[in-house]
């Protein structure tokens, strides 16, 4: 089976196979084959699931050829970092995309797919340090529990990414 452009693009799900070519103008599609790198995608709704998508380019003697993803289903590191001893109101820890969305939280998952740094200068600004492969630590007082607290925000590599997610602590 063939779809209209000729371009291979098999898509499965629940134990299906499909052909199809939407994936022309998507955004997992566009960014890789103009970038030329590979890309972590924000955080979204698929299915009733949190996912991902992990994009990167299918490169023949050097040219961009075509584009390949995964969708990943980040619901289980939330209940890994749940499952963590210390949990609480003013000890958590989150995971953030490279655009600042909450891909998971050990405490709160209706915090999840919220944007976390862009209303906060000082999150942003730690965060930004983090993206920048460069462990960030501050204190300040949280604007959740309103006591004074310590912000751990580290870089999570992607090898070969053009995009840094970045983990945070905040005790």
């Amino acid at each position: 089976e063939s779809n209209k452009s000729g371009a291979l693009a098999a898509y499965a799900t629940d134990n299906e196979l499909h052909n199809e070519d939407t994936h022309f103008g998507s955004e997992w599609y566009n960014e890789v084959m103009s970038g030329g790198k590979i890309k972590v995608f924000s955080p979204y709704m698929l299915r009733d699931k949190i996912t991902s998508t992990y994009s990167m380019p299918i490169k023949y003697n050097g040219k961009i050829i075509g584009a390949i993803n995964a969708d990943i289903n980040l619901g289980g590191i939330s209940d890994e970092l749940a499952a963590e001893e210390g949990n609480s109101e003013d000890n958590f820890t989150v995971l953030l995309s490279d655009s600042g969305i909450i891909a998971a939280h050990s405490t709160n998952k209706d915090m999840i797919l919220k944007d976390a740094v862009s209303d906060n200068a000082f999150l942003k600004s730690i965060f930004e340090t983090a993206k920048s492969d460069t462990e960030a630590l501050d204190t300040q007082k949280s604007i959740t529990t309103g006591k004074e607290s310590q912000f751990i925000f580290v870089p999570v590599d992607i090898e070969g990414a053009d995009t840094n997610w970045v983990f945070g602590t905040i005790t």
